[in-house]
C-alpha cells in the first residue's frame, strides 16, 4: 500500500558507496551515517524541479506534505518492538552517540515522544544508512517552554532500521553523494 501510495519512482543509474564496519551496541552518527534530504525518488525530483524554477514554492510545498503526511502516518502509527534503535535519548554523559535501545519500555515512550513532536511539528524524518543498516533517522526538536525543555519536549536523535525500508533503499540508490547526502 505505501509502493503504490508514495508513486515510488525506479532510478535508472545505482550508486553504490562502501561502508566501514559498526559497533554492535552504538552508532557515532557525526563519523558513520548518511542521511538524505529526501525521503524517495518523488521527494527529489520534485525538489529539482524547484531549484530549476519548473515549480513554485507554493506548489514543491504542497506536494511535499502530501508526500510526507503518508509517512506522518505510519510513523506515528509504528509499533517500535518491531525494529531495532539506535538514540541519544538516554544518554546520561550528554553525548550524541546513537546507542542500541534495549529497554522494551522505552520503546514506548520514545513513540508517544514521536507522536507529540510530530503534533506539535517539532519531528523529522529522513532516510539513513549507517554501515549496512538501512532506516529512518528522526530527529526530534526541543521545544522550550516558559524558557524551559521539560522531559517530553526534549530535543533527541532517533535512528529506526528497517523502518521505510524500501522507500529509504530507493532514495539511495537515486542519490547523487555529492549533492544529496547531509
Amino acid at each position: 500500500m505505501l509502493f503504490a501510495t508514495l508513486g515510488f519512482v525506479t532510478c535508472d543509474t545505482k550508486n553504490t558507496r562502501s561502508t566501514g564496519k559498526q559497533n554492535e551496541e552504538s552508532i557515532s552518527h557525526e563519523e558513520s551515517t548518511t542521511i538524505l534530504p529526501f525521503m524517495n525518488e518523488r521527494q527529489k525530483q520534485l525538489r529539482n524541479l524547484l531549484n530549476k524554477g519548473q515549480i513554485g514554492y507554493s506548489k514543491y510545498k504542497e506536494m511535499l506534505d502530501a508526500d510526507n503526511s503518508v509517512y506522518e502516518n505510519l510513523l506515528i502509527s509504528t509499533d517500535l518492538s518491531r525494529y531495532e534503535i539506535y538514540t541519544d535519548a538516554y544518554n546520561n554523559d550528554g553525548s550524541s552517540t546513537l546507542r542500541k535501545l534495549t529497554e522494551g519500555g522505552k520503546r514506548k515512550e520514545l513513540r508517544d515522544i514521536i507522536q507529540i513532536a510530530i503534533s506539535e511539528d517539532r519531528a523529522k524524518w529522513n532516510p539513513a544508512i549507517s554501515g549496512d543498516k538501512y532506516g529512518t533517522y528522526v530527529t526530534i526538536i526541543p521545544k522550550a517552554e516558559n524558557g524551559e525543555i521539560k522531559e517530553i519536549n526534549r530535543g533527541m536523535v532517533i535512528f529506526i532500521v528497517g523502518l521505510f525500508e524500501k522507500s529509504v533503499k530507493n532514495a539511495f540508490e537515486c542519490a547523487d553523494f555529492g549533492k544529496d547526502s547531509i
